[in-house]
């Protein structure tokens, strides 16, 4: 049976189907990890995968609970292949990967990554353990980008979209998610813009520039 999921980014979202999940368990084949998984999964699939940070480093304190192949759906659209391929691009931006963060349960937390293929992620799924809930703390304080900030990824995207007519208003993101970059060291945050404007054929750098 094909289970399907659904991927969000702000108000976009984009169908995967899940290819292939092994859970963390010391076995002696692929085979009866699958079995085990599909037994008893801890996350049960219903749940829409809401992107709500990116890092360049996960979380490497948690237990992993279940791993997944996530592949986009067949049935995907223009618009939905167009994002993938644009979210794919902003997380391999410059051979240095980030990963997309989601909290898909009270207890779980999702790791979405990028492979080689761009219609193909994985999901690495982690369990918080309370002892360690002082370190989960500090690190969504000092490593985490809350997408909460001035500048979402889908607006530059419309924006892009728009190019030449939306100039004034792109070169006014560039700086505004370039200065958080250099305030607070997101870095990511100005690569995933990068790959957005390379996505489209626009120069980040130039947008930078004053006119």
């Amino acid at each position: 049976m094909t289970i399907a999921v659904t991927l969000s980014i702000g108000y976009l979202t984009i169908p995967f189907i899940i290819k292939h999940s092994i859970k963390s368990l010391e076995t002696t084949s692929a085979e009866e990890e699958d079995e085990v998984l599909s037994s008893a999964p801890q996350w049960t699939f219903g749940n829409t995968i809401c992107i709500s940070s990116f890092v360049k480093s996960p979380p490497n304190i948690y237990p992993t609970i279940e791993k997944h192949v996530m592949e986009l759906a067949s049935h995907a659209n223009g618009v939905e292949k167009e994002t993938l391929s644009i979210l794919s691009k902003a997380l391999n931006t410059n051979e240095n990967k980030c990963h997309g963060m989601a909290i898909i349960g009270n207890d779980l937390l999702g790791i979405l990554s990028s492979t080689a293929q761009t219609t193909l992620f994985t999901l690495q799924v982690v369990q918080f353990a309370t002892a360690t809930t002082e370190h989960q703390k500090s690190y969504y304080t000092n490593d985490l980008m809350d997408l909460d900030y001035p500048v979402k990824p889908f607006e530059v995207m419309e924006l892009c979209q728009d190019w030449p007519h939306s100039q004034p208003q792109l070169k006014k993101l560039a700086k505004q998610v370039y200065q958080t970059a250099s305030l607070y060291g997101y870095w990511d945050y100005w690569r995933v813009f990068e790959g957005i404007c390379d996505g489209h054929q626009i120069n980040s750098q130039l947008l930078l520039q004053v006119a």
